[in-house]
């Protein structure tokens, strides 16, 4: 399975010189804080929350450290960049709906000639999983321009009068104020381009700002749920429609490219091939292409099974055969045997991966 991924970054807090890091005053630094202040102390000021704690690589680039506290054990470890990571969870989210869809085509029922009705598990972590994409893409952009904005920055709103007693009003925001009281249209639109750091020409920016608009549109009405009318009986109807219908990876690349406009490189994408320990099982003859595959299945005790269907001249000429297999997929869910399962076609194979349960994995 490929997937595309975000490279998060630990976040940089200060450099200290090389020359310094391998100097024996360095050490010896060291050695005279450990003398003052043994480990066990500085170890209780972190449990206690009374100290900060960073890690330095050999040219002395000093990173933020994020303690925590598990069955009497200290650990420790780099503080990601919270606006890579909101982002990189929102795209690796929506990724994965889209190996929903083809799950969601070859499992729905034909129970009515017209429409195809999914199966209801699948299909609720098709919405979750959207739903969740769109609520993070909206947070990268907020966090990223909360981040740009320097501490000692001071914004000047500039407002007219709405009668004749003067001319214009100037309210005057600093950086706290800005993230509290200013909408996240005024700070896409004017705030981050009086920041003097920022020399992209806004131009350039609109394309990519409507975008970015759609996406806060539909984040408030998720975040603010309110019912539909109630003459036709359904709720949520602006939502399920832009989740279900609109092209998301539109969205993620305009936040990506937004981002990047303003500060070059700090989104960068690569593409991985994720290689599962998984048990497989193909089946290339028609007469194996039964209901024994998935009791195979069931009494395999690994964490993910991949099952590979060739579509050989037989088994591409019994389309009911397929259908009597996908049908029974969801059984499987709902008998709590497996957790999820993607299904993914190509020109020449069809390949089921099934993710067991832990009860069966004991």
């Amino acid at each position: 399975m490929k997937i595309k991924k975000v490279d998060i970054q630990p976040l940089e807090i200060f450099k200290i010189p090389p020359e310094f890091i391998n100097s024996e005053k360095y050490s010896e630094t060291i050695k005279n804080g450990l003398k003052e202040k043994p480990l066990s102390e500085w170890t209780k000021e972190l449990k206690a929350k009374e100290a900060a704690m960073f890690v330095s690589n050999e040219d002395g680039t000093s990173f933020q450290c994020v303690p925590f506290f598990y069955k009497d054990h200290t650990i420790a470890g780099l503080a990601p960049n919270l606006v890579q990571a909101y982002f990189d969870l929102a795209f690796e989210h929506i990724q994965w709906t889209e190996r929903y869809k083809e799950t969601l085509l070859q499992t729905a029922n034909n129970k009515f000639e017209s429409v195809k009705i999914a199966d209801d598990n699948v299909f609720t972590r098709f919405i979750q999983y959207r739903l969740s994409g769109i609520v993070f893409l909206h947070l990268t952009v907020e966090a990223f321009l909360n981040h740009l904005i320097p501490d000692d920055h001071i914004y000047e709103k500039v407002e007219k009068s709405k009668n004749d007693r003067f001319l214009q009003t100037t309210t005057t925001y600093n950086k706290a104020q800005i993230e509290r009281w200013l909408t996240f249209k005024e700070k896409i639109d004017d705030v981050v381009f009086t920041l003097k750091h920022i020399t992209t020409d806004k131009e350039k920016v609109k394309p990519l700002r409507e975008k970015i608009i759609e996406l806060s549109k539909i984040r408030d009405e998720i975040v603010h749920l309110k019912s539909d009318s109630s003459a036709t009986k359904t709720y949520y109807k602006n939502i399920f429609e832009f989740v279900t219908t609109k092209d998301l990876f539109k969205y993620v690349y305009a936040v990506r490219d937004f981002v990047n406009l303003l500060s070059p490189d700090f989104m960068k994408i690569n593409e991985y091939e994720i290689e599962r320990q998984s048990y497989k099982i193909s089946v290339t003859d028609l007469k194996y292409l039964n209901f024994s595959v998935l009791l195979e299945v069931t009494r395999l005790n690994y964490e993910t099974i991949e099952l590979t269907i060739k579509k050989t001249k037989d088994i591409k000429e019994s389309k009911p055969h397929i259908e009597f297999l996908f049908k029974h997929i969801p059984i499987m869910e709902k008998m709590k045997i497996i957790t999820d399962y993607q299904i993914a076609e190509t020109d020449t194979e069809y390949v089921i991966e099934f993710y067991k349960t832990n009860l069966k994995q004991k």
